[in-house]
């Protein structure tokens, strides 16, 4: 049967006007009263983690339903709260409920809110993924987009899982095609949150595929009294999950520091694998690094005998040498994976060096997304027009190895007087580097740019003529290039990249065909190669050229999940 949203919601909502309705039909009040509160929890931190103050601010509830966040926003102090909904009840209703705020019919899909003024906030809750026709859901994107003002803070939820629901009206889309579309409006995404785990589908989609699944769905269809049971056990169990889900942003593994609140971090991942491991019938775990997520697929298979694929990257095992404790772990997990998977040539003598296994490394390139970093003429900005324009995207760290290239364009200046360095970055040396282009007299010629948003950064690949990264290992603190990959996203816009004979950077640079490479300590071999490339357009041109071809032939990531599946499935 063909899904008609306003008759849909309008038949639900009158039916039973309470979360219920709003949330999971099939459950109880209960159920869905908890399922909202941890909802309306992870808004509050958000806002707080954002430093958004509700007192005074005008919201734009869309898909107002019940008012549950009406409600919210108002108690948090809110000035206004304009609610937007599909339904005639929930408009009549909410009207009446709350006197003093405005609520109109409105499908966002098809039409956009008429007032004038622009929202600080507009809520989009369980909205957009019941919007099953993709037309009009870039036509809502756009609609909401509208009522926002520069500054103004969206929340979105979705399962951001495509094909996770058959149901006729639920179509949930990934975190790419919600990248894609709100880009076209303006609209950053600033974080991902996880709000609800196992909550977010009632217990049967959860032990999707199993018999537990079969009992379970036939228990609620046989008794209000079993599905109330299955809310009172599984709304704690949720909980607990989310908890330990949010216990810290788990940090990067460093020489030195991995037990600092370690092995909690490797309990949450063991359990939350375990679990999926058991319900979903998991043939493999890939693990992204051997240190947290390795170390917990280790103790599955210890456990399950699940057998895992991990990847390694160069600086996470370059940088654990000096650790007789911490090289023990990681040469356990390694030595238990059925394939390390490897980002270069050097990533993979290294993980030789620890394991003593050639055959059960495989070499596996990082790919670039060649849709968001192709060549384009370059026009956003018209202060460097006329110049020749190089760049380099890195964090302001030593082994970035900033100060040769400074040192470097120092001298390129003297052959190239048009030229100008743009340095994109932050970092602890930033002070260091400001007053060594002051000492050098390079201050019209040189620009710190700083952070940059990842959305314009193919913007700056455009306009540059050459890009430069000279990394340089820092064998002491355990510092290296595993790859590069700001080499392959200047490459795919067809840009000549000037990188460094350090670490996995040979992988990313082919020398002589996609651009060149030179010692990071001679200052003079880097000037040399920017002055060669910056006079040579035919040379610079060709380097560029082949850059892009390698890039859609070889480094998309169509071809590098095909790769990944077949070392997976040798």
């Amino acid at each position: 049967m063909d899904y008609k949203a306003e008759e849909y919601w309008e038949g639900r909502l009158k039916a039973n006007f309470s979360l219920s309705a709003t949330g999971h039909s099939g459950f109880s009040l209960r159920y869905n009263r908890y399922m909202y509160k941890l909802k309306s929890g992870k808004l509050t931190q958000a806002l707080t983690r954002h430093n958004i103050n509700v007192k005074g601010a005008r919201v734009l509830d869309i898909g107002c339903g019940t008012g549950f966040f009406v409600e919210y926003y108002l108690n948090k102090g809110a000035r206004a709260v304009v609610g937007i909904d599909i339904t005639d009840v929930s408009v009549d209703l909410l009207s009446k409920e709350f006197p003093g705020q405005h609520f109109y019919r409105l499908d966002i899909s098809k039409g956009q809110y008429s007032g004038a003024d622009k929202f600080d906030i507009i809520n989009v809750f369980d909205v957009l993924y019941h919007i099953v026709d993709d037309g009009d859901f870039k036509s809502a994107i756009k609609n909401m987009a509208i009522s926002a003002r520069a500054g103004t803070w969206i929340f979105i939820t979705d399962s951001l899982r495509p094909g996770l629901s058959g149901a006729s009206h639920v179509r949930y889309r990934g975190l790419d095609n919600y990248r894609d579309i709100l880009a076209q409006e303006g609209i950053d995404i600033v974080e991902v949150i996880p709000v609800l785990n196992l909550l977010g589908r009632p217990p049967v989609y959860c032990f999707h595929d199993t018999i537990l699944e079969k009992i379970l769905a036939r228990l609620v269809e046989l008794n209000r009294f079993f599905a109330y049971l299955a809310d009172s056990l599984y709304c704690p169990f949720e909980s607990a999950i989310m908890k330990l889900l949010s216990v810290a942003r788990l940090r990067g593994m460093r020489s030195g520091e991995i037990f600092d609140n370690y092995p909690r971090s490797v309990i949450i991942f063991f359990l939350y694998g375990l679990y999926y491991c058991l319900t979903r019938r998991v043939k493999a775990i890939l693990a992204n690094t051997w240190s947290i997520t390795g170390v917990a697929a280790f103790l599955i298979k210890k456990t399950l005998g699940t057998p895992y694929f991990v990847f390694a990257h160069g600086l996470d095992i370059y940088g654990v040498q000096a650790d007789t404790k911490v090289y023990k772990l990681m040469r356990l997990v390694l030595q238990n994976a059925s394939i390390v998977i490897v980002n270069s040539k050097f990533s993979a003598n290294l993980v030789k060096s620890v394991i003593g296994k050639q055959e059960r490394i495989t070499v596996l390139n990082p790919a670039v997304d060649i849709k968001r970093f192709t060549p384009q003429a370059h026009s956003f900005d018209k202060k460097v027009e006329g110049k020749k324009m190089v760049l380099t995207v890195a964090r302001l760290v030593e082994s970035k190895n900033h100060e040769s290239l400074i040192r470097a364009f120092a001298k390129v200046v003297k052959g190239v007087p048009e030229a100008i360095c743009r340095i994109i970055g932050e970092g602890p040396l930033g002070p260091r580097l400001k007053e060594l282009v002051n000492e050098l007299d390079l201050v019209d010629k040189v620009i710190f740019a700083g952070n940059v948003p990842d959305l314009e950064l193919a913007a700056y690949y455009h306009s540059c003529d050459v890009f430069v990264m000279v990394s340089k290992e820092i064998k002491e603190r355990g510092e290296v290039e595993g790859f590069g990959i700001v080499f392959l996203e200047a490459a795919a816009c067809a840009k000549p990249v000037i990188g460094s004979k350090s670490g996995g950077i040979p992988d990313a640079v082919i020398d002589g065909v996609t651009g060149i490479l030179t010692d990071p300590l001679n200052e003079d071999e880097i000037a040399r190669a920017i002055v060669r490339l910056l006079r040579d357009e035919k040379l610079a041109k060709a380097l560029g050229e082949n850059g892009r071809k390698r890039a859609e032939t070889e480094l998309t990531i169509e071809n590098f999940g095909e790769k990944l599946k077949r070392i997976i499935n040798k």
